[in-house]
């Protein structure tokens, strides 16, 4: 090599390699720059100077790495659009790279999936039906248009529940980006890690949005449920996620009876142990009407609450309770200045002879 910097950057590789590998396979290194030569000279790989070299090419990377990380925080920050290839929906502004534009044609196709998620599809039936319809899947839609495409993603044409639910998950929709949600480990480690969403560079309205705040946090809050369906299901059931036993806290699973009757039980009772906790059952048509009159209950409380409201703040009686306080509060002002003059006579008395100490503090107390 024509120094240890064209033959390894990483000093851990370049020493085991050097003093351990070679000797066992019988590999004569040189390095002309150091004047290293492991046949003529096997004192020279010994020197102090390689692994020193080592380590200052190490560090060379380190700084690298570090300095273009800043560069790219700076701009996440600045509200510009570092990823290699736009997320699905939009494409990339053709005079400035680092702004997004949205791509009609996909975007329609994100709004129907968060509209699917919405109504009631689960993220497997929003895939079955995007993949039956014929609509391609993001890579492969790319590639129809011409559009660079990551080749991680190029060889899955088809839609899976996971693409579905990057989607649903990517605040970028909004209108907002959102960057910085993965990171690789270290510049000599380049596996991907998840980073918190604490730690997410978010900048608000720097591009077009696809889906308005509402829709989004409904979605997120939907995705939080622990809502399943079964293999042959599409649509997720109008409790699913919501019901939780009363007395083991374990969610409450839905059944079916010989006779197609609905009803939901304890799961800890069901699956678990029959002492553990008790059967809870009830059927969906009670359990329906009881939800729909607590919900019209409610309502009406609200629309009650408001007219409420609105008589109190037009009542007399609140000015005439408003006036007693306030003099009520007089009063007592009055009683604390009178009480304050009293403190400072009883001061004077003291020094003056007229009362003792003792009788000065048991009557300022």
């Amino acid at each position: 090599v024509k120094d240890l910097s064209r033959f390894a950057r990483n000093y851990s590789d370049a020493g085991s390699l050097i003093d351990n590998l070679f000797v066992q396979m019988g590999v004569r290194f040189i390095s002309l720059a150091e004047n290293v030569d492991s046949y003529k000279n096997p004192d020279s790989v010994s020197n102090i100077i390689v692994p020193i070299t080592n380590v200052m090419n190490d560090n060379y990377c380190y700084q690298t790495s570090k300095k273009i990380r800043q560069v790219f925080d700076y701009k996440r920050r600045n509200g510009q659009y570092i990823g290699a290839f736009a997320p699905y929906g939009y494409v990339k502004h053709p005079k400035d790279k680092h702004r997004l534009i949205v791509d009609p044609d996909a975007a329609e196709n994100v709004k129907l999936i968060f509209t699917m998620l919405i109504q009631g599809s689960s993220k497997r039936a929003i895939a079955l039906y995007l993949n039956e319809h014929g609509v391609p899947s993001p890579s492969a839609y790319k590639v129809q248009k011409g559009l660079p495409v990551s080749t991680r993603g190029y060889d899955d044409p088809m839609w899976g529940a996971r693409m579905i639910h990057s989607i649903l998950t990517n605040p970028t929709y909004t209108g907002d980006l959102a960057q910085g949600r993965s990171r690789v480990k270290s510049y000599k480690v380049h596996q991907i890690e998840a980073v918190p969403r604490e730690e997410w560079v978010e900048v608000a309205g720097t591009h077009e949005a696809i889906i308005d705040y509402e829709t989004f946090d409904k979605v997120q809050a939907l995705l939080q449920r622990d809502t399943r369906t079964s293999p042959k299901g599409r649509e997720v059931h109008l409790f699913s996620g919501f019901l939780k036993c009363a007395d083991c806290g374990r969610a409450i699973t839905r059944c079916v009876s010989k006779n197609n009757n609905v009803y939901y039980s304890c799961s800890t009772y069901k699956n678990r142990s029959r002492t553990a906790c008790t059967m809870h059952s009830i059927k969906h048509e009670r359990l329906e009407a009881a939800v729909l009159f607590a919900v019209q209950h409610q309502v009406h409380l609200a629309v009650s609450y408001s007219e409420i409201v609105t008589q109190i703040n037009s009542a007399p009686i609140k000015k005439s309770q408003s006036y007693r306080l306030d003099d009520l509060i007089a009063a007592k002002e009055r009683e604390l200045t009178k009480i304050t003059r009293y403190k400072q006579s009883l001061y004077q008395d003291w020094k003056d002879g007229e009362i003792t100490q003792q009788e000065y503090r048991d009557m300022k107390a």
